[in-house]
């Protein structure tokens, strides 16, 4: 064994050992956000239901008004919060099977782009230009139909 292999033997073990550690301290992390949004959806939940009860008891019989502001605010946040934690599941299985079998499923990147784009077109239209909105919709469209027209990406066997 020549001493350029060598060398290149022992910075490539600890090159993957420093990226494998890092990717485990992302999965740690990405763990812990989901725990804090999950956390933070059931607060809000229980302090809307909180409020709801208490105008109940006050004998307010008009407790609740679904075409209030703050319920349609509190539906979109809770929409919101449940797509993007579905987002960072998706994320933490992405990480997991790097960490495992050190390859990424071209499924998993498909699905998070797909779920990711129509978040964004349904949460944030009104942020983005009309044009922006239209891209979103026409990638999200066309990854759409790549997803379920191709049967690469059903077949499980095919993503090892």
């Amino acid at each position: 064994m020549t001493p350029y292999t060598k060398h290149k033997n022992f910075i490539f073990r600890y090159l993957s050992s420093f990226i494998s550690i890092s990717i485990y301290m992302l999965m740690f992390l990405v763990a812990l956000f989901v725990f804090f949004k999950v956390w933070v959806l059931v607060y809000y939940i229980s302090v809307a239901v909180f409020a709801e009860l208490q105008m109940l008891i006050a004998g307010n019989l008009e407790f609740i008004n679904w075409k209030s502001w703050e319920w349609i605010y509190l539906i979109e946040n809770f929409l919101s919060n449940i797509t993007f934690i579905l987002i960072l599941v998706k994320a933490f299985r992405i990480l997991e099977s790097y960490a495992r079998y050190h390859h990424i499923e071209i499924t998993d990147l498909v699905e998070i782009a797909i779920i990711a784009l129509i978040m964004e077109v349904v949460f944030n239209f009104w942020v983005h230009d009309i044009s922006i909105n239209i891209l979103f919709w026409s990638v999200w469209l066309a990854l759409l139909v790549i997803y379920a027209g191709m049967p690469y990406f059903r077949d499980k066997e095919n993503n090892i």
